[in-house]
């Protein structure tokens, strides 16, 4: 059994909230949320270090979703699934 290797695959949600007064707008918030989302895509990539874990893979789990809080705030969600292994 301890030469089996195993992954799990957590969701991770990404969340880019503006300023309560409108600023950035919806268009710019929706550009960074978008980088931070093609940067999640290189780690797989990147050198891996002894001890951590190992993601092998990141795609989409859904849409990118415009969701404005209660009060008015920006915000943009997009959720991950990252897939790793210790």
């Amino acid at each position: 059994m301890r030469t089996l290797t195993w992954a799990t695959e957590p969701e991770v949600t990404l969340e880019v909230y503006g300023d309560p007064g409108g600023w950035p707008g919806q268009a710019e918030l929706r550009r960074v949320i978008l980088v931070c989302a093609a940067a999640a895509a290189e780690l797989p990539d990147s050198p891996h270090a002894p001890g951590h874990p190992v993601i092998s893979g990141v795609r989409p789990s859904g849409t990118l979703l415009w969701s404005p809080l209660v009060d008015g705030q920006p915000r943009w969600l997009f959720g991950l699934l990252v897939t790793l292994h210790p």
